[in-house]
């Protein structure tokens, strides 16, 4: 299940930690990403039959130039990912990366521009470090 920070606060309720979510209204088999924007995708999932949280580094995008979208790319670039090779970290990096691109294009009209322009997002955060935070719930 994917959402963004403010559907999850809707679907959720205030006051509802991801955490809780995940454990009250999911099943073990099943993962939670919720997207906030340039701040870390938070992932929760069962793995060794304890619930695990993901915080997973956006990337930085100078020169925003349109939002619209990033969700619906983030989702597809997910599925794509993770279809061909199901590794669930490496499937959200790639996906975050194509969000982080999207912003990059005016609208839905350039899309075919994503491709190289991931490419260039991909480039500006070689030279960065990226940690992938996990925190682990019994």
């Amino acid at each position: 299940l994917q959402m963004n920070e403010v559907e999850f606060a809707e679907v959720a309720g205030k006051g509802v930690s991801v955490m809780d979510f995940y454990r009250d209204r999911m099943r073990s088999d099943q993962i939670l990403i919720v997207t906030n924007g340039s701040d870390d995708t938070l992932v929760v999932m069962t793995e060794d039959k304890q619930q695990k949280l993901y915080s997973m580094p956006t990337y930085i995008v100078p020169d925003l130039i349109d939002t619209t979208g990033c969700g619906d790319t983030f989702g597809a670039a997910f599925g794509a990912y993770f279809m061909k090779r199901p590794n669930l970290k490496e499937a959200v990096d790639f996906a975050n990366c194509a969000a982080a691109a999207n912003t990059r294009l005016q609208g839905t009209n350039e899309m075919d521009k994503l491709p190289a322009t991931m490419k260039q997002i991909s480039e500006l955060a070689e030279n960065k470090q990226k940690v992938i935070s996990e925190r682990t719930t019994l």
